[in-house]
């Protein structure tokens, strides 16, 4: 289905769900919704990493995630990561929920609720060519030297969701 006409989930700023738009309409009235974000590592536990299409409307040319995208009206945060994997990548894993995270955008005055969940393949991979031009596994060490060197070459929500893995890693380590 095309993204303008897909039915988004529409929430309160407490993230209940009050309703359904397009991205279109989501984007033009500035209106709350969900994300989901998916890490995929290999067995050296490398992060797999997309770089987004010259020609999306948003980050364009710019890493993120190994897949996501926004949770459709009638999913949960769950079936969006798994049918976002499948779309994007071309596989189907197992996934487990790492956590949560808001972005507020003081432009438009709205809030976007994140739920980042991992999983292992080897691949191979199916790129959607829309969504991904290119991938690659990269050890987290590096990534953190690469945001840190020039976080524009990452898009915000993966720089929040990739914070929010090595937090939550952090703390099971101690």
């Amino acid at each position: 289905m095309n993204e303008k006409n897909e039915l988004m989930i529409v929430v309160d700023n407490s993230n209940n769900a009050i309703g359904k738009a397009t991205m279109e309409e989501i984007r033009k009235k500035g209106l709350n919704h969900r994300s989901v974000h998916i890490f995929i590592f290999n067995k050296d536990n490398e992060l797999l990493i997309c770089k987004r299409p010259h020609f999306k409307k948003a980050y364009p040319n710019m890493y993120t995630s190994s897949a996501g995208g926004k949770v459709n009206f009638g999913e949960t945060f769950e079936e969006s990561a798994n049918r976002e994997l499948k779309e994007e990548l071309g596989i189907v894993t197992e996934l487990s929920k790492v956590g949560s995270y808001v972005i507020e955008n003081e432009l438009k005055n709205n809030k976007v609720f994140h739920e980042l969940f991992y999983g292992m393949s080897e691949g191979p991979f199916n790129l959607d060519p829309n969504e991904i031009v290119q991938c690659e596994f990269v050890k987290l060490d590096e990534i953190s030297k690469r945001i840190k060197k020039d976080n524009n070459n990452f898009v915000r929500p993966f720089i929040d969701a990739f914070k929010l893995y090595l937090k939550i890693n952090d703390t099971k380590k101690s």
